[in-house]
């Protein structure tokens, strides 16, 4: 019997497979390759997704930590306003400028942070007009010190001390010593207004002021001395109400200062307390994400 040479070299037949089983095999191989195909894009998507979720857990620990940084550039803006209104110098000015610039430069970086959204971004446009308003409060309170003076021969303090100095030198050369009791009275009360900027003090120098006036009009002074002392009185009594209207004025510009300098940190805390929260949530949801992939990965190779 012949062999059939025709069937002979058939690729199924060489490898003992028949064409049903070619079929089978091939279907097989179709099969594995869409499987792997779907699992290759399930392991894109997978690495995708947590890479977006590592990237957003990230960028909002990051907003929460600049956000502690405005809080710690808000307390050294106080530190510096406390400075100043302690020294009196311009090198605090300087300072409290320099870190003016740099709170506004953290809450543009919070702002430009690509997890911001519209109410984060709303709450540090807030933040912004806040530190500005406490940054005015602090140049009027800045502006009023320095109308006092920064020392006792500056400003209106300067103008205080020189009209108090020549009023008791007119009154040392007559030899009055009544006049220099009174004198002595008005220097006492000013000092004291100047250290605890207490009314109860201004209400003393204008008795003092009221008595040293009435007895300069019994006319025990010659006209001369009379005309000079009564011009120095006013120069004096002007000086001090208008050192007293300057203290109070600063008084409330520090008040409103601090109270800018509240309203602005006072929100902060719960936007640091909510990033953390969202920073944590992200990062919830990766650790979810590839346990729950890697197990479905796993299933499909074990199946």
């Amino acid at each position: 019997m012949q062999p059939d040479r025709k069937n002979m070299f058939r690729p199924g037949r060489f490898f003992g497979i028949g064409i049903s089983g070619q079929e089978r095999v091939a279907a097989m191989v179709r099969a594995a390759i869409t499987i792997f195909g779907v699992l290759a894009v399930i392991y894109l998507g997978t690495t995708y997704y947590l890479s977006q979720r590592v990237e957003a857990a990230r960028q909002l620990g990051l907003l929460a930590t600049t956000l502690q940084q405005y809080q710690t550039q808000m307390l050294q803006l106080r530190r510096n306003e406390k400075d100043f209104l302690d020294r009196k110098t311009t090198a605090e000015l300087d300072k409290h400028a320099a870190n003016y610039e740099k709170t506004l430069a953290v809450l543009a970086r919070a702002r430009a942070n690509p997890e911001a959204g519209s109410d984060d971004v709303a709450v540090l446009d807030n933040l912004s007009r806040k530190t500005e308003d406490y940054r005015k409060a602090f140049l009027e309170a800045a502006k009023q010190q320095t109308l006092l003076g920064f020392d006792e021969n500056s400003g209106l303090q300067g103008t205080l001390r020189k009209a108090v100095h020549e009023l008791e030198s007119v009154v040392q050369k007559m030899g009055d010593v009544d006049a220099e009791v009174r004198v002595l009275s008005f220097r006492r009360h000013e000092k004291d207004f100047i250290l605890r900027e207490r009314d109860e003090y201004v209400t003393k120098f204008d008795t003092v002021m009221k008595e040293f006036k009435e007895r300069l009009a019994t006319g025990k002074f010659d006209a001369a001395s009379q005309q000079r002392i009564g011009a120095l009185l006013t120069t004096y009594n002007t000086a001090f109400h208008d050192f007293v209207s300057g203290t109070f004025a600063v008084k409330t510009a520090v008040a409103s200062a601090r109270a800018a300098a509240q309203a602005a940190e006072n929100p902060v805390a719960g936007f640091v307390a909510k990033g953390a929260e969202r920073s944590a949530a992200a990062e919830d949801a990766a650790v979810r994400t590839l346990l729950i992939s890697t197990a479905f990965l796993v299933a499909v190779l074990a199946g």
